[in-house]
């Protein structure tokens, strides 16, 4: 797949990649990175690329290099739990000259980025009109196969450039049918789906199953308030969230679990760490309103742990795979399953996502398919 005996130039663009390379940041990652960094590494172990990352500015230096991957700074970028003044709308109109000089300066062959706003329609026009490279857009949420929503939330403008990316993007990809169902729907756009890919650990040796956990960032459609209101009505049980960030959001949570004795918050466990928390786990829950394919999921199936979703539900694999409980929003079906939730039941749905998640995200078979799509915007 090499040009002519040279690498392939691949440049990843995500802002919030750093902390999986130099976790003494103390910042955490989010799904769209983590997915992100998966595919580069293993596209990296065949040596027929070379792999650069533009990432946000933590303060490191200029251009660094792990694991054979080079890691760009984009001065004044915004990342999450990273520097705030980043946040303020001059910095952010910085941050958006610095990319668009890195984009202007550069020479990759293949321009990947999964993050939803302007910087898609910047990558579209800088690499894909006027310098005529191989773009990939990989859809993160999916509020992002509806472009109307991006306008709700972002503003006409960002919407308008959104849009424009996703037209100009070589290749779409989705991480559920869903997703690649709406987008044809909501924009008439074609895109291929791939599933998440992780690297499948041995789970040879099983830990004791201790609490339900809750694993998300600090944001109002995540709704930790549906879990601190499970760990009320089940005091015999056992609750931990791991929630990262500083907000209002956090704030509340720390209020709202003030007079409970069976719920504890740990600020943040670096994703490296957080393999063990989801193997003492009975059971994972989701509360969000809505998602991509959420990491965690894959985490828990590879732990052997139970899942319990209340709006999440991609292509209905809890269901269709017997991984857990959807209870589509319904607090009393859910305080049914936990309460019901014996050994036993963890073990037979936790085989069953050792057994999803092997057949469905293993790393090697999602970096096959995302190699044949470089293959095609070579040539």
């Amino acid at each position: 797949m090499c040009r002519k005996g040279k690498k392939i130039k691949l440049c990843f663009v995500i802002a919030s990649v750093y902390p999986l390379f130099c976790s003494s940041t103390g910042s955490f990652a989010g799904g769209a990175e983590v997915n992100l960094y998966n595919l580069a590494l293993k596209l990296a172990e065949s040596g027929r690329y070379e792999i650069t990352f533009l990432a946000g500015d933590y303060g490191q230096g200029s251009l660094e290099e792990y694991k054979g991957i080079r890691i760009k700074k984009i001065r004044f970028m915004d990342c999450s739990a990273g520097n705030r003044k980043y946040r303020n709308p001059i910095y952010k109109l910085l941050s958006k000259a610095f990319l668009t000089w890195e984009l202007l300066r550069s020479n990759h062959d293949i321009y990947v980025n999964s993050v939803a706003g302007s910087i898609i329609g910047i990558i579209g026009f800088i690499a894909g009109k006027l310098k005529g490279k191989g773009t990939i857009y990989r859809l993160a949420s999916d509020i992002e196969a509806d472009p109307q929503k991006i306008r709700v939330e972002e503003g006409l403008i960002t919407y308008l450039i959104y849009k424009y990316g996703l037209k100009r993007a070589g290749m779409l990809v989705c991480q559920t049918e869903s997703q690649r169902d709406s987008l044809l729907k909501n924009v008439n756009l074609q895109s291929k789906v791939i599933r998440n890919g992780f690297f499948i650990v041995s789970s040879d040796n099983p830990e004791i199953r201790r609490y339900i956990l809750w694993v998300s960032r600090a944001a109002e459609m995540k709704r930790p308030h549906l879990f601190i209101e499970l760990a009320r009505h089940i005091p015999s049980e056992s609750f931990i969230l791991i929630m990262p960030g500083e907000n209002s959001v956090k704030s509340a949570v720390k209020d709202s679990i003030s007079d409970l004795t069976n719920i504890k918050l740990i600020d943040h466990v670096p994703f490296f760490d957080i393999d063990g928390c989801f193997r003492q786990a009975k059971l994972l829950v989701n509360t969000s309103e809505y998602e991509g394919f959420p990491n965690t999921f894959i985490q828990a199936c590879i732990a052997a742990t139970p899942i319990l979703s209340f709006s999440v539900n991609p292509d209905n694999f809890i269901e269709r795979y017997e991984l857990g409980c959807f209870c589509n929003d319904d607090f009393d079906k859910a305080v049914g399953f936990i309460s019901g939730l014996d050994e036993q039941k963890i073990v037979y749905y936790g085989e069953n996502g050792r057994k999803y998640v092997k057949a469905y995200h293993d790393i090697n078979n999602s970096t096959g398919q995302y190699e044949e799509i470089i293959k095609g915007l070579m040539v």
